[in-house]
This record gives structure tokens, sequence and C-alpha cells, in this order.
């Protein structure tokens, strides 16, 4: 849990670095993530969620913010920023990932007919 707690304070900082509003809010069923408010930047995290999860969405959120690479940031949040965006993710991946707390590469998947 410590590290869990490190790495959402750590990435709140890098948020909030790169312009980001960070707001904790009760979002029901969402997840939460990036919107722009008014012009405001902001990331919502839905405060009926562990902490797990609410890290898992500030992370995605700014892996998806190219200016995350020129941040100093630990090697463990480096490597789950990393992770994000190395990978070719869909809203199936995001959802699992925000739902698990693990982030796994993707099994490839063929949608061809089950017929020759």
């Amino acid at each position: 849990m410590a590290h869990t707690l490190g790495l959402l304070a750590e990435a709140r900082q890098i948020a909030h670095d790169l312009g980001y509003v960070v707001r904790e809010e009760p979002l029901g069923e969402v997840t939460g993530g990036p919107c722009v408010v008014g012009g405001e930047r902001r990331i919502l995290l839905n405060l009926e969620q562990p902490a797990t999860a609410q890290r898992d969405a500030l992370v995605a959120a700014l892996a998806a913010d190219p200016r995350v690479r020129s941040q100093p940031m630990s090697r463990l949040l480096a490597a789950r920023v990393g992770a994000y965006r190395g990978a070719s993710v869909s809203l199936a991946d995001v959802g699992r990932v925000l739902a698990t707390g693990t982030v796994a590469p993707r099994a490839s998947v063929s949608l061809a007919p089950p017929y020759r």
C-alpha cells in the first residue's frame, strides 16, 4: 500500500507540474480520466475506488500526454507510465487494468470467421 500511495502522490505532482488539476470526486461506475472544463485541463479520479485504481487512472492519463517524458520521476513510476505508453491500448484494456490493478500484455485475437 505504501508504494501505491507514494506513486499516487508522485503522479499527482507530475500532473500538477504539467498543468493539470487533479480532482477526486464520487463518480459512480466511471473510473475517471482526463477532461477539459472551462479551458482547464483536469484529471478526475473516482473517490469511491481504491487507491490502486486511482493511481492507475492517473498514470494512464499521464501516459497519454507526450510531455510526461520530459518530467523527472522514479523508476517505478516510469515503468508504469512506460507500460501504458508502450502498449496499444483499447478501452477494454483500460477497463481491465483499472478493474484488476495490473498491466498485462494483450492477447492476440483473430476476428476471422470460423469457416474456410
